[in-house]
């Protein structure tokens, strides 16, 4: 993109799922879109994808960004005092993934290049501006530019970066609670599961990253250092053992905000949030990935039809939004009341 004005009809700012998903899906019904993205130079992060990712892959044609990915057959670990054992043997989309992020979103930007979405990285975005003819927003970057568009999408994650400037309100349901997850050298055996672990601070979550490490995490209401991680690690019972002995992480830990939080409104006059950005949740279910795409599908959905003047279709997404949110949290609460007990001892 060169340094001169663009005139779009949709600019969408954030390149995860989200963001890809919303684009590839407006440039289909015909209309101009940029995708803004800002790639962030992150520490190695391994995430394990639900089965039920492979459709939405699919139907996007983006089925390439799990080549790097490995297959996992189930949940295995222990909650509340109780053995967990969940396979995907008989799910009916197949085995879950395991992925490294970093590789897994830029295949997405790349895959979304592929079917004619132009997407450029930038460093930045001014706070946009409203006029007669939409939004104007100015790209920071190498090839920095001033974006006309009719409509803006959010998909900046939990910052929000998007609709909080023009109106928005992010709602937190619950403590705050923040993962602190790192790399750390493994006994040498593959399990081909996601292990999870609750203690009496909260949960623990390991997914093998290749034959000689796992990928650990802790998800906490309580800030922690390396030290209190590193002991924590050693009062787990289940992920304790897939580890070497006394081993401490290869690199810094990555520092993960974890609470569950909410757009108000999800949508406004010219812009909507999807992903993160409209709802963020404790990762406890596993399904961030899965809500991202189905996120970026709906409101691009949801954006062509009031393209043809049926505004009900936003009105639509932003209560959906809201109620999906508050389920959810429902759901976790219940759940996490029995962090701790007998586990814990």
């Amino acid at each position: 993109m060169s340094a001169a004005n663009q005139s779009v009809d949709v600019l969408v700012v954030g390149g995860g799922p989200a963001g890809v998903a919303s684009a590839i899906m407006l440039h289909r019904a015909g209309a101009r879109v940029l995708l803004a993205s800002r790639p962030r130079a992150r520490a190695p992060r391994y995430e394990a994808m639900a089965p039920a990712i492979l459709p939405r892959l699919a139907a996007l044609d983006l089925t390439e960004a799990l080549a790097l990915g490995r297959p996992l057959a189930g949940v295995a670990g222990s909650w509340a005092g109780r053995s967990v054992d969940r396979s995907h043997l008989f799910d009916p989309f197949g085995a879950a993934h395991v992925v490294e992020r970093n590789a897994f979103d830029h295949r997405l930007r790349v895959g979304a290049t592929r079917v004619g979405v132009p997407v450029v990285a930038i460093e930045r975005t001014s706070r946009p501006t409203r006029d007669d003819a939409g939004w104007r927003v100015e790209l920071s970057g190498s090839q920095p530019a001033t974006v006309h568009a009719s409509w803006l999408v959010d998909a900046t994650g939990r910052a929000a970066a998007i609709a909080r400037p023009v109106g928005a309100v992010r709602r937190r349901s619950g403590p705050s609670r923040t993962a602190f997850a790192g790399v750390v050298p493994a006994k040498g055996r593959v399990t081909d599961a996601l292990v999870i672990e609750s203690t009496e601070d909260g949960w623990w979550y390991a997914v093998q990253a290749s034959a000689h490490e796992w990928y650990v995490g802790h998800v906490t209401a309580h800030r922690s250092e390396l030290p209190n991680w590193r002991g924590g690690l050693l009062a787990t019972r289940e992920i304790r053992t897939l580890l070497r002995d006394n081993a401490m992480p290869t690199g810094p830990l990555d520092v993960l905000p974890a609470s569950d939080a909410v757009c108000e409104p999800a949508f406004g006059a010219g812009w909507i949030a999807v992903g993160d950005a409209a709802a963020a949740h404790d990762p406890l279910d596993g399904a961030g990935v899965l809500r991202a795409f189905d996120s970026g599908m709906e409101a691009a959905r949801a954006l062509e039809a009031a393209a043809s003047g049926r505004l009900d279709d936003l009105d639509g997404y932003g209560r959906r939004c809201a109620e999906r949110f508050d389920a959810h949290v429902r759901a976790a609460d219940l759940y996490l009341a029995n962090v701790g007990g007998d586990d814990a001892s």
